[in-house]
């Protein structure tokens, strides 16, 4: 965003100068273009009139010899504002001569070179030759004031290096400000950044208690069993090593989300691992006061995976399922197998389900739905689904809710 600020800006400072330098030009360009058009009619208005003044002079042979001079012209010259002076002459001989003074070294380069108009000063000089009559060839010489093209010229540089000294202040505070923002903005990121992975740090080290409590509380309730027993159980401590197995587990799921997927490939009965869950489940939903319903299939499947991390990725889906269903609702899990031996876990819940805002995004980890939740139990389960060639999919219920299901391929066995 900052590069399309500088650009911007790099642009609009661009156009100004370009904006200040073309009215400098166009300015000058109607200076010129009037000068040419008021000079072209002073040239043909004084050539009519002393053609005309020759032309009644050669039908009057015996006129006064008074008559003859070019005095009179001098007088409508006043009507020119702008016109310093006239030289009219025929040969040697000068007939009108208002021109201001010229130094002598001045005189040949003005004379050679005003046919096409020449500048000097303040001062722009404009020559011609014409024939008022057969047989006679005068030559012209005007000089224009250009004092006041001059100093609107010079206001309008002026002004134009007032424009361009502004934008070039605008564009160095503009420059300037928009690094700072940069470098502001940098920081703040980098803030940010030291903040999410302080609040990261916080979320993990909150997940591995959450984790960990359950099993911790078993250990310690078999633990403390036995001393009111006043005997060592090996049923229990069958139980407190399978739950050590599973923190030990848990601690690498959870510091090491994205570590490669080992898997144990064996035969799993799922009648079997379905009545596990259920016995496991069951006192669950009872304490939350919700309808848990297991449907087991009608003919028994066996399928290859990975015993352990199938359990989870279960496990995970039901917690999820539960915890979404306010009281009075109900969890179901099922299994069944279709005509091309592909096998299909679905959990099924009557919750609050998926707002649009996070639906593509809820395998992502650290993605949930829930405020105290830390958005693992779904990245694990696509974990173990993709590590296994599966498939998995999340879809609104039609009763109201989630519906979560697991496509086992065709290569598992019945």
């Amino acid at each position: 965003m900052t590069k399309t600020y500088r650009y911007a800006l790099l642009v609009g400072v661009a156009v100004l100068f370009f904006l200040a330098i073309s009215q400098f030009f166009i300015l000058k360009s109607v200076f010129d273009a009037h000068r040419i058009s008021d000079l072209m009619s002073m040239v043909n208005c004084i050539e009519s009139r002393i053609s005309g003044h020759m032309e009644l002079l050669r039908q009057l042979p015996h006129a006064p010899p008074h008559t003859r001079s070019l005095a009179w012209l001098v007088d409508e010259l006043q009507g020119y504002p702008f016109l310093k002076g006239v030289l009219v002459a025929e040969g040697r001989r000068i007939f009108i001569n208002t021109m201001p003074y010229i130094p002598r070294d001045k005189v040949r380069e003005i004379r050679q070179k005003c046919f096409t108009g020449y500048r000097i000063g303040d001062t722009y000089y404009f020559c011609t030759e014409f024939y008022p009559v057969p047989g006679r060839t005068l030559f012209m010489v005007l000089a224009l004031d250009r004092s006041y093209e001059l100093q609107a010229m010079k206001r309008s540089l002026v002004l134009t290096g007032a424009t361009l000294a502004a934008a070039l202040g605008l564009f160095l505070f503009s420059w300037y400000f928009i690094s700072r923002a940069v470098r502001r903005q940098k920081e703040l990121e980098r803030q940010l950044e030291s903040s999410e992975r302080l609040a990261l740090v916080g979320k993990l080290a909150a997940m591995v208690a959450h984790e960990i409590r359950n099993p911790l509380n078993t250990i310690s309730m078999g633990l403390q069993f036995m001393k009111e027993l006043g005997e060592v159980r090996l049923d229990i401590i069958d139980t407190m090593e399978r739950e050590v197995t599973r923190l030990s587990e848990l601690s690498l799921d959870l510091l090491s989300p994205d570590r490669e997927m080992e898997l144990s490939l064996n035969k799993i009965a799922v009648q079997e691992l379905l009545c596990e869950l259920e016995h496991r489940f069951a006192p669950k939903a009872r304490q939350r006061s919700l309808s848990f319903t297991v449907t087991y299939p009608d003919d028994e499947i066996i399928l290859s995976a990975d015993r352990k991390w199938l359990v989870r990725a279960l496990e995970n889906l039901l917690r999820n399922a539960m915890e979404a269903t306010p009281e009075g609702g109900a969890v179901e899990l099922s299994v069944s197998q279709n005509d091309s031996s592909q096998i299909n876990f679905v959990v099924k819940d009557t919750g609050t389900g998926i707002p649009d805002e996070i639906r593509s995004r809820l395998f992502e980890p650290f993605v949930s739905t829930k405020r105290d939740g830390f958005g693992l139990g779904l990245h694990l389960v696509k974990r173990v689904v993709e590590a296994h060639g599966w498939q998995v999919k999340i879809k609104d219920n039609p009763s109201g809710g989630t519906q979560v299901k697991i496509t086992v391929g065709a290569g598992s066995d019945r």
